[in-house]
This record gives structure tokens, C-alpha cells and sequence, in this order.
């Protein structure tokens, strides 16, 4: 194991630096063979999708299709699928199986595999990823047999060549199976002992995507404004499954069956490689510490030492702090932080809106934010408050550990507080800290969902102060978990007493 995590260190730690070469034009070609004895092709390939055809080096990837009607497969049919090189032909992965509805092939006993309901129905998954030999528990590591087709639809692993994750890294043939890079074309066919009985392929790009998304996928609004405007920017965001991760209610809706489970060590080592290269653009909104943006892909990009490289990563996030704010009826807009900003004011609530760090999303419908509030002054009556919120963007750090079997980074470092300095002249003014830098909102459903890179504090300000001047200028300045300032004390806004 300790070799084994050596090595991936060494690969990941080599696809870090890759991260500076540009990525080559990235073409998108999906070819389907017509069958000529049935006229209309049987086969559809559904992923990779059209729009996700370029795969990151070493990562695995699923080919996942659906079979027409007007096939019929017998037992024993043979299918395969096969990797190809473009130009040389060069056959570079080769998976098959002669075993239709492999059923009894599914390792659903696999320690590292977690699935969601009953255990032995789950056979009837098609998950490519737990296919074995029964008679033989250590081939469930060999990477060609990692196939699976009923009458209904085929589904296939590709193995990259760097996740080591329960594989062995070599083929049938003995050769070590290396990451692939360039143009490629893959090939489904399923055959006789005499005839091809239907066949279809597609192109592929093993390279990095020059421009990608980082996000939370939830709530459904918040990703209907990513997916928007990445659309607009030409980045992508990544929405096939990763190997490793299996729910065919989410992603294969038309089989109408609802099977779910997870090998977190290997979907996550998967979703990690995309970010292991080209340039991310983060959106920051209800990312929690145990989410896989914050665990998987930026521990990622942690390792590879790119948070403070503006060609690797930029951070966005709404300029209201939510994607709308019912009661002032504003839609909120993404804008990025400027290189060497650690924290963004979003809104000012005049209105006593609950304790500091939560957020009940209903009182959006009712409390009215100030939104352009910096330089302006607010009027309020002594013992009275003002909510301030915030976001801020994840920070370098050089602590980093992995766990190996959940697929997950951590590191301690963040700005977690911000200090607040009320100036009540030119020569008096106090500093307040206010160390949580999180933000838990909570949904009417009953679900709350904490956010890591998001604040709410309330600024108390009481009939003492007021006592001692008419009005206290306001500035803030974040700190580190290690009590670092993070730049200079901003100037927000001044407060007036309404005496």
C-alpha cells in the first residue's frame, strides 16, 4: 500500500506541473456505424456525452450505452470494447466480456463498496466497476473484464493508468498500462463466433480541459446559474459520472431502474485528476468542509500548491450573496475576486435577522438587504445591530494529509475570522473579532447545509457607544487559522446614532 500511494503521489505530483502546458484544440466527433442488415444503428453510446469527450490523463472513464430493441443479443454474445490510437490505430485498452447479464459476476460484497438499499439486488445494477470472476476474488482488480451488457443497455470501465485503486495496473497481455494523451476513438462491438452483430464508436481527447468549473451541484437554482454561466464562458463543468459512482436514477433515467452506490476512493481519485490540470474557475456557495469540491478537488489543487496561482484557479461567487433576494426583487450575478483578496462584503441587514453564522432562507422573502453599502452610513438606534455578510476564498497551506480510502484531503489553514475595527475618532477606536467564518443556512424542507467560505456576523453596537460618540467608522481585516492578517483593515461603512 505504501508503494502503491508513492507512486500515485509521484503521478499526481507530475500531472500537477503538466498543468502549465496548454491543453491542444480539443475536438468533439461522435461517429455511429450503421448496421446494414437493420438499417438504423441499435447502439447509442450515452457517455461520455457529446459535450464530455475530452478525459483528463490518467483518470478511468465509463462507456455506458443502450441497446435498441431490434438487437437481439444471445448468451455468449461477445462484446468488447476497445481503445484506439488516431493515426496509428494502435489498440491501447481492450475490455470484454461473453457473459450476457453477468449477475453473478458482481462482487456486491466488495469492502470498499457502498450501496444504497438491498445488497443482492443490486446485481442487477450493471455496475462495470464490480465485475469479477466468483472462482477467482483477485481478478476483481484486472481492468479488461470490467464489462457488462443485458438486452437493455452495455456499460464498461476504461482504466486511465493512475488511480491504482484496487487495480492491477497491468493487462492481459502483461503491459503495464500506462496514462494515455491525444486523440482516440473508442469502439463497442458485440459479435458472434461469426459476425459482427452490431458496432459503434466514438471520439475521444485524452487532455485537459483548458477552462473547468469547481461547485457545489445544490441547491438546483444555484447549479442552473453555474451551468448557465459556464455555458457563456466556454468553461466546463463536469457532468457524466465518474467511475466509481453509480446512480442510474441520476444518470440513466431511461432504464427505469433505481440503483445507487459509491466506491468513494476511486470516483473521488477520478474527479480529482480533472482538476490536476487546465485553469478553474470556483464558484464559491454552500461549499461544506465535507463536500467534494472542498475535500476532493481543491484538496487536490492544495497538493499541487495552485491557490495563489491566478492561471490555475480564480474564485467566484455572487455579488448579493445568494442567487436572489426575494424582498429587494434582485437576482444576483457572478463576479470574481481580484487577485490577493481573501474576503468579499456582499450585503448589510439593518433588520435583526437571527443569531450570527444562520441564515433562515425564508426571511429572504421578507428582510430587505442594503446592497451598495460600502462608504455609506447607516442611521440605527443605540443596542441595536447590523448583520454583515460575506465570503471568503480558500488560502495556501502546506498541511495537507489524504486518506487514502475515502479519497479525501484535509488542511488546516483558512481564513477563519475577521476582525472588525470600530474607530469612534481619530484617536480612539476597538477591535472585535469574530472568528466564525461559516454560514448555515436553513431550508424550509428542514435541511441546513453549512458553508465553509461564507459568513454572517452581527455587529452589536450598544448605548455605551453611543454614549461616547455620534457615529463609528467601520473597517475590517481577515486573519488566518494561525492568527496571520490576510492585508490591510478595509473600510466598510459608517455607523450614526439615532439618539
Amino acid at each position: 500500500m505504501k508503494a502503491r500511494r508513492q507512486v500515485f503521489s509521484f503521478l499526481l505530483a507530475f500531472f500537477c506541473i503538466l498543468a502549465a502546458v496548454p491543453s491542444s484544440a480539443l475536438a468533439v466527433n461522435n461517429e455511429l456505424t450503421t448496421n446494414p442488415i437493420i438499417g438504423k444503428n441499435p447502439l447509442s453510446i450515452v457517455y461520455p456525452t457529446d459535450s464530455q469527450t475530452t478525459i483528463a490523463p490518467g483518470r478511468d472513464f465509463y462507456v455506458i450505452g443502450n441497446i435498441d430493441d431490434s438487437l437481439v443479443l444471445p448468451d455468449g454474445t461477445h462484446m468488447e470494447v476497445t481503445v484506439t490510437e488516431a493515426g496509428s490505430g494502435d489498440v491501447v485498452r481492450t475490455v470484454y466480456t461473453d457473459v450476457k447479464d453477468n449477475t453473478e459476476g458482481m462482487y456486491v460484497d466488495y469492502p470498499n463498496l457502498s450501496i444504497t438499499g438491498d445488497k443482492e439486488a443490486f446485481r442487477h445494477a450493471g455496475m462495470p466497476d464490480i465485475i469479477y470472476d466468483p472462482s477467482d476474488p483477485e481478478s476483481y482488480k484486472n481492468t479488461w473484464i470490467k464489462a457488462y451488457y443485458n438486452d437493455d443497455f452495455f456499460t464498461c470501465t476504461v482504466y486511465g493508468g493512475l488511480t491504482y485503486y484496487d487495480v492491477n495496473p497491468y493487462d492481459q497481455n502483461g503491459e503495464l498500462l500506462r496514462p494515455l494523451s491525444g486523440d482516440y476513438t473508442i469502439n463497442v462491438t458485440f459479435s458472434d463466433s461469426k459476425n459482427v452483430l452490431a458496432h459503434i464508436k466514438k471520439e475521444i481527447t485524452i487532455a485537459d480541459y483548458p477552462e473547468k468549473v469547481l461547485t457545489r451541484f445544490d441547491p438546483q437554482a444555484h447549479l442552473v446559474n453555474v451551468v448557465s454561466d459556464a455555458k457563456k464562458n466556454n468553461w466546463m463543468t463536469f457532468l457524466d459520472p465518474f467511475p466509481g459512482y453509480w446512480n442510474t436514477t441520476m444518470f440513466n433515467p431511461e432504464w427505469e431502474i433505481d440503483y445507487e452506490s459509491t466506491i468513494p476512493g476511486k470516483w473521488k481519485r477520478n474527479d480529482a485528476l480533472e482538476y490536476a490540470g487546465g485553469r478553474v474557475h470556483m464558484y464559491i456557495y454552500g461549499t461544506t468542509f465535507s463536500s467534494t469540491s472542498y475535500s476532493v478537488e481543491l484538496g487536490l489543487m492544495q497538493s499541487c500548491l495552485d491557490m495563489d496561482n491566478p492561471a490555475r484557479i480564480d474564485f467566484r461567487y455572487y455579488d448579493i450573496g445568494e442567487p436572489e433576494l426575494p424582498a429587494n426583487r434582485l437576482t444576483g450575478r457572478f463576479v470574481t475576486m481580484d487577485n490577493g483578496q481573501y474576503v468579499a462584503f456582499t450585503r448589510v441587514n439593518t433588520t435583526a435577522d437571527g443569531a450570527e453564522g444562520y441564515l433562515d432562507m425564508e426571511s429572504l422573502e421578507t428582510v430587505e438587504s442594503t446592497i451598495d453599502f460600502q462608504g455609506t452610513t447607516f442611521t440605527i438606534k443605540p443596542d441595536s445591530s447590523l448583520s454583515v455578510f460575506g465570503v471568503t476564498r480558500p488560502i495556501q497551506t502546506k498541511e495537507i494529509s489524504y486518506d487514502e480510502d475515502a479519497g479525501n484531503y484535509t488542511y488546516p489553514n483558512r481564513v477563519s475570522s475577521v476582525v472588525y475595527k470600530f474607530e469612534f475618532g481619530p484617536d480612539l477606536s476597538s477591535p472585535v473579532a469574530h472568528s466564525n467564518t461559516t454560514l448555515t443556512r436553513s431550508y424550509s424542507d428542514g435541511n441546513t447545509v453549512t458553508s465553509s467560505l461564507e459568513f454572517k456576523h452581527v455587529l452589536y453596537f450598544d448605548k455605551g457607544m453611543a454614549d461616547l460618540t455620534d457615529s463609528i467608522k467601520i473597517y475590517a481585516k481577515p486573519y488566518d487559522s494561525y492568527g496571520n492578517e490576510l492585508g490591510d483593515y478595509e473600510y466598510l461603512f459608517t455607523v450614526e446614532f439615532d439618539k
